[in-house]
């Protein structure tokens, strides 16, 4: 069957100006970024086949240009348009999560939980707030292995200076899904909690994103890292 074969009412353009987008497939919605099939398949038909290729719908975030052209059918044009769909996507999501009033790990963890989805190494994000706890911005600020080089002080505390902000929750993920800080988590996190201290900065949790999240700052009791 083409597309033109398919009931007008059943297309996807149609059935987001009848329904609204929200009623729309995961391959419906991609068939309107492709706008065309190829010689041996419709849209529809080369939309599923991309599908296949993923096990979740949010692995797009990982896919490039060229992994999407080995479909045959989907050039270069199609590609950056998926790409270009999927990073609008993330904008507005970053853009939606502001002013979220953050004062508790849980409502941090869920703010930060999927940034982490399919992650296969650790990434270091800062939360950034306003005095009344409310978010400012959520900047990553390095990824790798926990080292000296995954939580640097002089970048942490230069988007604290950047963004005015009055204080930063710390959060990095454990690709393992063992949410429970090692001893290098909790050494450079006083090692930081310490130098944001001498400049009048808050550094005001360390929180570890795994299956489940874990919070320093709540832990604070077994590690004395911020009453120091």
């Amino acid at each position: 069957m083409i597309i033109k074969e398919i009931p007008i009412f059943e297309r996807p353009r149609e059935k987001v100006i009848n329904q609204g987008v929200k009623y729309l497939s995961n391959v419906e919605l991609i068939a309107i970024l492709l706008r065309t099939g190829s010689k041996e398949k419709n849209v529809l038909r080369l939309s599923e086949e991309l599908l296949y290729k993923l096990t979740k719908i949010n692995e797009l975030n990982d896919f490039t240009v060229n992994e999407l052209t080995s479909i045959k059918g989907i050039g270069t044009t199609k590609a950056v348009t998926i790409l270009a769909a999927v990073e609008l996507g993330k904008r507005i999501s970053t853009i939606t999560s502001q002013n979220k009033m953050l004062n508790t790990s849980k409502l941090v963890y869920e703010h930060m939980k999927n940034y982490f989805i399919n992650a296969k190494e650790e990434h270091l994000y800062g939360v950034y707030l306003n005095a009344k706890g409310i978010l400012i911005s959520t900047i990553e600020l390095s990824k790798g292995n926990l080292n000296s080089t995954l939580i640097d002080s002089e970048l942490i505390f230069k988007w604290y200076y950047k963004l005015s902000a009055s204080g930063v929750i710390l959060v990095h993920n454990h690709p393992s899904g063992d949410s429970n800080p090692s001893l290098a988590d909790l050494k450079k996190t006083e090692e930081v909690v310490k130098k944001a201290k001498l400049l009048n900065l808050r550094i005001v949790d360390h929180i570890i994103v795994g299956t489940n999240y874990y919070s320093m700052a709540e832990n604070n009791k077994y590690f004395n890292i911020f009453n120091k």
